[in-house]
């Protein structure tokens, strides 16, 4: 794993915090950024108190270390977001961790597909937005991030401030996320623009 990884979820790990128990967040109660939807589907695994369930006090016993390992197993690896390029890869792992690796790489596949809209001369040919990063994903990423470099990371940012305004429009009760996250500074969109590089 490159060094700027292990920064990145050094980054995340306190951008999520300690414990949340938050009734408006659908994955329930939330530790470090592992929530409750989540642990329950990854199973016994997380029964950390040992009672036979996962439940809210499991994710209370939930520490850095742990959530550290399933991100980079669960939200980083499995999805195969280490095969983007670098400066791709924290950004798109962020998303993984804030919306689900599924909808990360979705919002990338939509990102590319918008490339090869407005700049049919790249050659990339339509890909599925399936959220799965397979062979034509990876070469419809590598053909646009050689004639885009940084624009790309840029245009992935913009992608990512989209749904969550979508999201806020659908649902109100998202809002708060996506100016204020939890009660803080910040939100959804500071987020995301951490990510924004010079072009």
């Amino acid at each position: 794993m490159h060094p700027r990884i292990d920064e990145i979820l050094d980054e995340i790990l306190k951008t999520e915090g300690g414990f949340v128990d938050d009734p408006d967040d659908p994955g329930g109660a939330t530790n470090h950024g592992i929530s409750l939807r989540y642990a329950r589907k990854r199973g016994i695994v997380f029964d950390l108190d040992g009672d036979g369930d996962v439940d809210a006090d499991d994710i209370l016993l939930v520490t850095p270390e742990l959530a550290r390992k399933f991100y980079l197993l669960d939200f980083y690896e499995t999805p195969k977001i280490d095969h983007l390029p670098l400066d791709l890869q924290a950004v798109v792992f962020d998303m993984a961790i804030n919306a689900g690796p599924e909808r990360a790489v979705m919002l990338l596949q939509e990102v590319l597909n918008d490339v090869r809209e407005v700049a049919p001369d790249i050659g990339m040919k339509a890909i599925a937005e399936d959220g799965k990063i397979g062979p034509r994903t990876l070469y419809a990423m590598h053909q646009a991030h050689q004639v885009m470099g940084p624009w790309l990371v840029n245009a992935y940012v913009d992608a990512r401030i989209g749904y969550y305004r979508y999201l806020a429009e659908r649902n109100p009760k998202f809002r708060k996320y996506v100016v204020n996250r939890r009660g803080g500074p910040g939100g959804w969109i500071v987020r995301a623009e951490n990510f924004r590089v010079e072009t």
